[in-house]
């Protein structure tokens, strides 16, 4: 068994919460997934992953194994990182973001950047923002991509970091659409909507809570699920179990063949910003990092928007 796919490979499943998902990441089969995260379990000596529900969820031996395995595949990358420093691979940028980004806007806005810069290399990793945030300050990362809000920072301390405001999303409310193109579940109905929610630790719970509490109107509404993961719940939503917060960019080819259907008006919008981040200027020492980073204020945007750097002092 290689040891550090398999560690990879279990915290891919434990951040989409779904084999299929996971496999699509780590580009292999869905059954080869499985039977890897099944010998690791057997080396562990316990069972991981409950996999009865959807989405499935880790036990709490594989809780534990997680809290315990992050840190350490963090160390190992850095270690890595430093090795390679002298061996020809500091070309390669490593991205870590959210998830959302990851299947949705990062990878067309890269896809602009090598136009630009065709000897681009980059390793994009979806990741809790919290620990990316981390591993950027110790130079495990060489950028995070993240969603924001001006209401709702949440970088610490942010002086730390040069960021790029890259473009603008939206979070909107989605639902199932019904043969006419209607959403199932809607927020002006009468009778109790069923609710796809983010996990309270995420930065897109904090949006869809500040949006609620920013609304004079109080919804009625019964969590029947709920991930960290936008994807997940798009998925879920997909097939009728509830309605779901979605940032724009993930939703936008199911909004436009009708899978989706918006389920609220303007006012259960959010703006959201794109930013990127990098370690302050001063403590820089990658050339092609910073020739990227030179390269973001003439270069593609996400959504039409110039993109700008962000002075400090707009998010703490």
């Amino acid at each position: 068994m290689d040891f550090v796919q398999a560690l990879e490979d279990f915290q891919a499943v434990s951040a989409f919460r779904s084999f299929s998902l996971a496999a699509k990441a780590r580009a292999v089969t869905q059954p080869a997934l499985s039977r890897r995260i099944q010998r690791l379990e057997a080396w562990v000596g316990a069972e991981l992953i409950d996999r009865r529900g959807k989405p499935i969820v880790l036990t709490g031996a594989g809780q534990l194994f997680h809290d315990h395995v992050t840190p350490l595949l963090s160390s190992l990358n850095l270690a890595c990182q430093l090795v390679r420093g002298d061996t020809g691979d500091g070309d390669v940028l490593s991205i870590q973001a959210a998830h959302s980004l990851c299947l949705g806007m990062l990878p067309r806005w890269l896809q602009e950047m090598r136009k630009q810069l065709p000897a681009l290399r980059v390793k994009v990793v979806p990741a809790h923002m919290d620990a990316s945030m981390q591993e950027l300050g110790t130079g495990a990362s060489d950028l995070v991509a993240c969603h924001g809000h001006d209401a709702l920072p949440w970088i610490p301390h942010r002086d730390k970091f040069d960021c790029f405001l890259l473009g603008t999303d939206r979070l909107v409310p989605v639902a199932l659409a019904d043969e006419a193109g209607n959403p199932i579940f809607k927020l002006d109905d009468s009778r109790m909507v069923s609710y796809l929610a983010y996990t309270e630790d995420t930065f897109l719970a904090r949006a869809v809570s500040f949006l609620m509490l920013s609304s004079p109107r109080r919804l009625d509404l019964i969590r029947i699920a709920e991930s960290s993961m936008a994807e997940v719940l798009k998925h879920m939503a997909l097939q009728g179990f509830g309605l779901a917060w979605i940032p724009h960019s993930c939703v936008e080819d199911e909004l436009r063949n009708g899978r989706l259907a918006l389920a609220g008006g303007q006012e259960w919008q959010l703006p959201l910003h794109v930013h990127l981040y990098r370690r302050g200027a001063a403590t820089s020492s990658c050339s092609v990092l910073d020739a990227f980073w030179a390269l973001l204020e003439s270069g593609p945007r996400l959504n039409g928007d110039a993109p700008r750097a962000v002075p400090p002092t707009l998010h703490h």
